[in-house]
């Protein structure tokens, strides 16, 4: 039980993380307030407490309104990072980037591969294609013998 319980606290943090640069990425693109004349909340930090959403207002009868500027009210309980913690992540980074180069292939030899394997294919179709035209022909080379007539016996001459 106590490994799911850190391989779970280990998936928030790790989703902690993304949801932290999304919050960047997003900061990034959004167009400053002064330009678009909205006055938008700043960015959240990690580890901050999450934004409430803005009250709803009342639905009117043809349709439903949504306000761009209100942020979903998200729980994500923080965990702050221990030295420790951190060193062991990126150990752990390090480690998976090391699994992951001695696996990985080298892009500029990715065409020689695909090239040897379609060769491969074609020279394997010409085998099988040769194969069955082998066994077609001397199927019909022993129906031809079985009915021809017999041939004549070598003592005997046939005038």
């Amino acid at each position: 039980m106590p490994d799911r319980l850190s391989e779970l606290l280990q998936q928030r943090r790790l989703i902690e993380e993304h949801l932290a640069w999304l919050n960047r990425e997003i900061a990034a693109a959004t167009p400053s307030p002064a330009a678009t004349g909205l006055s938008s909340p700043p960015p959240r930090q990690a580890g901050s407490p999450p934004v409430a959403a803005a009250p709803s207002r009342s639905l009117p009868p043809g349709g439903i309104t949504l306000d761009p500027t209100a942020s979903p009210a998200i729980s994500v309980p923080s965990v702050a990072l221990t030295g420790s913690t951190e060193a062991s992540l990126d150990a752990g980074l390090k480690e998976a980037d090391t699994i992951l180069a001695e696996y990985q292939t080298d892009p500029r030899n990715l065409h020689v591969d695909v090239k040897r394997g379609c060769l491969l294919y074609f020279a394997a179709a010409m085998g099988l294609l040769i194969l069955f035209v082998a066994l077609l022909y001397i199927q019909s080379v022993r129906r031809h013998r079985e009915d021809a007539p017999p041939a004549p016996a070598h003592g005997k001459e046939h005038r």
